[in-house]
């Protein structure tokens, strides 16, 4: 009898879906988080899908911006579907899965295909390397550094005072962030770095950096996000409603 270790076949799942309708990311993570405290349950490490159809194609998206603050709700985007060919490259970059609206979107494709070039590119497209991620699931302690060379650093936990967490792509932090945190160490000015409680020594994005006197007071304790903008570090908070 032959043995076999797995069964792939096709399934039928609900998700739920955030409907897209604007690129203001401030506006966003208040709406999400509102929603998210409404039925904390239902929401926790839920996947969900990103629908596009509703904004225009010219109206760029940060899905780097879009999935950390995403995940710092603990939602766990999977994917995206509706938007325009710039919208589905831009989110295969943060490995998010391109969807069909409908069913018979995939007939239409099937006797309807692609032009050979643009279907060559987007197999190249699928093919170039992904991020490392790397997820650290235990709080970090004083003292400890913790490095995502790769890619984003994920901390499902808080950093103590004197931690230290190193990553080139995004930093988010579930817990409370009370060391040190640098995003996009290799010069990446479009990371940001994400965390439900800022209580932070210093924090960096590509080598703009502000220390713990340099934070508003009215942000600290909060739930944060940290970005450049025209070379300048913000921090907004992510929990007002």
């Amino acid at each position: 009898m032959e043995y076999t270790a797995t069964n792939l076949k096709a399934d039928k799942f609900t998700f739920p879906v955030l409907e897209l309708l604007s690129d203001d990311m401030d506006q966003v993570a208040a709406e999400v988080g509102h929603k998210v405290d409404q039925a904390p349950a239902f929401f926790h490490n839920a996947p969900i899908v990103i629908d596009l159809k509703a904004l225009p194609g010219d109206i760029a998206v940060e899905f780097a911006v879009l999935v950390g603050l995403l995940r710092s709700f603990g939602l766990n985007p999977v994917g995206v579907r509706g938007g325009s060919a710039a919208h589905a490259e831009s989110a295969m970059t943060m490995e998010l899965a391109v969807l069909p609206e409908e069913r018979r979107t995939i007939a239409r494709t099937t006797t309807r295909p692609e032009p050979e070039p643009e279907v060559e590119e987007a197999r190249d497209d699928a093919r170039a390397p992904a991020p490392v991620n790397r997820v650290h699931l235990r709080p970090v302690r004083s003292g400890q550094k913790l490095a995502a060379p790769g890619g984003d650093l994920i901390l499902i936990a808080s950093a103590s005072a004197g931690s230290e967490l190193i990553a080139a792509g995004n930093v988010h932090v579930y817990g409370a962030l009370r060391g040190r945190a640098l995003a996009g160490v290799g010069g990446d000015e479009r990371c940001r770095i994400f965390c439900r409680r800022l209580e932070a020594e210093l924090v960096s994005i590509a080598g703009h950096y502000r220390v713990s006197e340099d934070i508003d007071e009215s942000l600290r304790g909060r739930a944060v996000q940290i970005y450049l903008d025209a070379e300048k570090l913000m921090i907004s908070p992510l929990d007002d409603s």
